[in-house]
């Protein structure tokens, strides 16, 4: 008894499809390889960490200033005078 002999397919149309689309997206891959390196810019590195930069220091110093003025008015303003009520 001989073995079988093993005959090698023939590339079918999906095969050859396939091969042509691997083609047309290793080209498209090369096309746009850059499309994203704006990401890796290092002004947008770190934006998850701090999106608003410099914004935690203004609320903070918004709140002082507010603080401030309030007790500026308050130790300013002269005391109103007590109106009897009937």
């Amino acid at each position: 008894t001989q073995p079988k002999q093993i005959r090698s397919p023939q590339p079918n149309q999906h095969q050859q499809r396939f091969k042509q689309s691997s083609f047309f997206l290793d080209f498209l891959a090369m096309v746009f390889q850059g499309q994203d390196a704006w990401r890796r810019h290092p002004l947008f590195l770190n934006l998850w960490k701090d999106p608003f930069p410099g914004f935690k220091k203004a609320v903070i110093l918004y709140g002082a200033f507010l603080v401030c003025e309030y007790g500026y008015k308050y130790v300013t303003t002269p005391p109103r005078p007590k109106v009897a009520h009937h």
